[in-house]
C-alpha cells in the first residue's frame, strides 16, 4: 500500500571536492519525477549543460531541521516545517544553476530549462530569474495538483493550497503528516479522494461523513481504514499509473 518511493542514481554536488552520486538518503523520488529526472539529464548534454542537484528526498527529521535552520536564520532560504514540503514525498528538487551551462541561449539558461522541465510537469516556483531566491527549487506534483485546485477552489480551508498538496503527496507516500494523525492511512483516503475528483471537506485524517460520502460515491462500501485505502488505491493506479509503476530506463533495473 501507498505509493513508492524509489532510487535514483543522478549527479549531485556532494561531495564538494569531487561531486559525485546524489547521495543515497536523498536519493528517493517517486517513479514520475525518477522519469522526468532522467529525462532532463539527457536532455540538457546536447545543449552542454549537466543537470545537478543539491537535494531532493528529505527525511521528517531532516525537513524538521531545515526549518529549524531558516527560523534560526542559519538558512536564509524559507523552509517550512515537517509536512509542508514536497522535499518529503520525493516531488522537489533543488539545482545547481551553475551546472547547467548556457544551455545553448544567448539570453537566460533558466528560461530554456523551465522550458524543458514543463514538458514534464516540472515546476518552478519563481520566475526564471537566477537572482531570485528558490530559483533553483522545482515540484513534480503529479495529481495533487489536484488537492492544490481543491483548495484554492475554498473546497477544503484548514490549511493553503500549497500545504495541503505537498501533505497530500507525503502521506501518499506513507509518511508522517503529525497534523494529519498518527497514521498515514487516514489522510492517504482523504487525498485519494480528492484526487479522484471527490468533495470531502478539509484533508485532516479523519474519516467522518464527507469522506464516507466520497468513498459511497465511488462504490466503496469499505468500512476499515486500511481497506478503503486499498480500494481507493486500486482506482488511483488506474487513474494516475506513472505515480505508482516505474518506467523502464535504458541503463537501470526498474
Amino acid at each position: 500500500m501507498f505509493a513508492p518511493l524509489v532510487p535514483i542514481y543522478i549527479s549531485s554536488i556532494y561531495p564538494t571536492s569531487i561531486p559525485g552520486p546524489l547521495p543515497r538518503r536523498m536519493a528517493r523520488c517517486t517513479p514520475d519525477m525518477k522519469s522526468a529526472l532522467l529525462s532532463l539529464a539527457d536532455e540538457v548534454l546536447p545543449l552542454a549543460g549537466r543537470l545537478v542537484l543539491s537535494d531532493l528526498f528529505r527525511s521528517y527529521e531532516e525537513q524538521n531541521q531545515a526549518h529549524k535552520d531558516f527560523v534560526s536564520g542559519k538558512k536564509d532560504a524559507y523552509s517550512p516545517p515537517p509536512g509542508r514540503s514536497f522535499h518529503e514525498s520525493g516531488r522537489a528538487f533543488d539545482l545547481d544553476l551553475k551546472a547547467l551551462g548556457s544551455l545553448g541561449a544567448t539570453g537566460d539558461r533558466l528560461t530554456v530549462f523551465h522550458k524543458l522541465a514543463a514538458r514534464h510537469g516540472v515546476t518552478p516556483i519563481t520566475a526564471p530569474d537566477i537572482k531570485q531566491k528558490e530559483a533553483w527549487h522545482f515540484e513534480l506534483r503529479g495529481s495533487h495538483q489536484t488537492v492544490y485546485d481543491y483548495y484554492a477552489a475554498g473546497k477544503g480551508t484548514n490549511m493553503k493550497p500549497a500545504s495541503a498538496a505537498a501533505a497530500s503527496a507525503i502521506v501518499s507516500a506513507g509518511l508522517r503528516v503529525d497534523f494529519l494523525g498518527d497514521t498515514p492511512v487516514p489522510g492517504y483516503v482523504q487525498s485519494g479522494l480528492i484526487r479522484l475528483g471527490q468533495d470531502i471537506g478539509n484533508l485532516d485524517g479523519q474519516i467522518g461523513p464527507g469522506t464516507r460520502k466520497a468513498l459511497r460515491n465511488l462504490g466503496i462500501s469499505a468500512q476499515e481504514p486500511e481497506d478503503m485505502a486499498q480500494a481507493v488505491e486500486a482506482l488511483l493506479m488506474v487513474n494516475f499509473p506513472k505515480e505508482y509503476f516505474v518506467a523502464q530506463v535504458d541503463g537501470e533495473e526498474s
